[in-house]
């Protein structure tokens, strides 16, 4: 969460003074209202539904919409990538990015100025004018020196990044040898750039162009970058012997702490919205399975099916499968005796990424016994006579014999299972034989014990000849 508070601490730098503040507002309230909406007490589901769908194409609009900010807010940031995050030379960037903007702006407009820049010593030199203390700020430069304004004659002022002045006449240039293309603006810009340690920037009203005035020397420029560069490695060259003043922890806590405050603020509101999962809960029943060597059987404490509540977030819930979902306890070692088997490990990984809150039975006591194969011989009752004249054979079945499996206890009173076919009806038959398949059914059955095999047929043919006289 550190990291993003720093991320958004950056980016609210970037943006103060634009209108971007406004913007992202309106975009925090819309995300306070997709979150509130999709709280359950409230019930707002289909207004979740469309801020939603909003808010996924947020981050195209606000590149369309803020593409000249975020290309100047790059390129700021390319130009001296590791000290722009320091809060000194961040401010340095956007005053100067605001001053150059500005003469860029006026010399769209066909209009002229003179902007002054107090370099490494005062501008004892430089006096009048209307005094201010002004953050400096694109807006303001332009309409100081707009056409018909009483500070339009002038020159503005600026000292360690904040309009002092405006209004300014400055002193011409008594040099000899001065071009007499070169109007007043420009005569101007080099007698105050030799009388004092300045920059001044200077748009001419006539060709629209800009240029520099320091140290006696002008240069115009054709391009906004190459004025910054220009203007950012004279107001502050490299110095490699220059060391900074140190500066206390509290002071840098101090500094731009509304923003740190907000920034920390929005952080811990996108990580509770974002970072943590919101889940809904989900009961249902699943279909439970318990699979045991083939030489035991459980006789008692299994259940067919058990109910479970699970938390998921919601398009996770809306594709759950239960059938993946149903546990399968698996207990290859388990020996005749009582065993206590907990399900919440066979139900702690989910599809879906769902999670698992409760399990209903939360353990198994299954009673496993041995058990016994026993192969039984088959019963079969016909009823009816044949036709007059005819008389039955003895039945003949295949297979003769069933096998039936259970625990070895239940026949410990001497008890054996029997399997019966049911009835075959004669009915006056003149057939020479009744052909029918019977599946065998187990009677009389010590408990828990079953057939081997419950889908086997049995064929069973019953003869029927001409009655022999005696």
């Amino acid at each position: 969460m550190g990291v993003l508070a720093f991320v958004l601490y950056q980016v609210l730098s970037l943006m103060r003074g634009t209108r971007a503040v406004r913007w992202t507002a309106g975009v925090a309230l819309l995300v306070f209202g997709y979150w509130l909406s999709g709280r359950d007490v409230v019930g707002l589901q289909t207004v979740h539904q469309v801020l939603g769908y909003v808010l996924l194409y947020i981050p195209l609009a606000v590149i369309v919409i803020f593409q000249d900010t975020i290309r100047h807010s790059l390129t700021l940031i390319s130009r001296n990538p590791l000290s722009y995050f320091s809060s000194k030379e961040r401010d340095r960037c956007q005053w100067l990015d605001e001053v150059v903007g500005a003469a860029a702006e006026l010399s769209s407009e066909g209009l002229g100025g003179l902007y002054v820049i107090e370099r490494d010593e005062s501008l004892e030199e430089i006096d009048g004018g209307v005094s201010l203390d002004a953050r400096v700020s694109g807006p303001l430069l332009i309409s100081m020196l707009w056409p018909n304004g009483p500070l339009h004659d002038g020159a503005v002022v600026i000292k360690a990044g904040r309009v002092r002045a405006a209004g300014t006449v400055l002193p011409l240039t008594q040099r000899d040898g001065v071009s007499i293309s070169l109007g007043t603006r420009h005569r101007a810009a080099l007698g105050a750039s030799e009388a004092c340690d300045c920059a001044v920037i200077v748009i001419s009203e006539e060709r629209g162009t800009v240029s520099v005035a320091i140290d006696g020397e002008l240069t115009s420029f054709s391009g906004r970058g190459e004025l910054y560069d220009r203007l950012s490695s004279h107001l502050w060259p490299q110095q490699p012997d220059w060391k900074p003043r140190p500066v206390s922890l509290g002071q840098r806590l101090r500094y731009g702490w509304p923003s740190k405050v907000l920034s920390c603020v929005l952080a811990a509101l996108l990580w509770a919205t974002l970072g943590v999962r919101h889940d809904r809960v989900l009961d249902m029943e699943l279909p439970l399975e318990v699979r045991v060597p083939d030489n035991v059987l459980i006789t008692s404490g299994v259940a067919d099916r058990v109910r479970v509540r699970v938390s998921a977030p919601e398009t996770a819930l809306k594709n759950l499968d239960r059938d993946q979902m149903a546990p399968i306890i698996d207990l290859p070692e388990v020996e005749p005796g009582t065993s206590r088997i907990s399900l919440y490990p066979y139900l702690s990984d989910l599809p879906g990424g769902a999670k698992l809150v409760w399990v209903r039975p939360d353990h198994l006591d299954l009673q496993v016994e041995a058990k016994r194969t026993v192969s039984v011989p088959l019963r079969l009752e016909v009823e009816g006579q044949p036709a007059h004249g005819f008389e039955t054979g003895k039945p003949v079945l295949d297979p003769t014999r069933v096998e039936v499996e259970g625990p070895v206890s239940s026949l410990s009173g001497g008890q054996t299972p029997r399997v019966v076919l049911g009835v075959v009806r004669l009915e006056g038959s003149e057939q020479e034989a009744v052909s029918v398949r019977r599946a065998p059914v187990l009677e009389e059955a010590p408990e828990q014990w079953r057939l081997v095999d419950p889908y086997q047929l049995v064929k069973v043919r019953v003869p029927v000849r001409p009655a022999s006289d005696s």
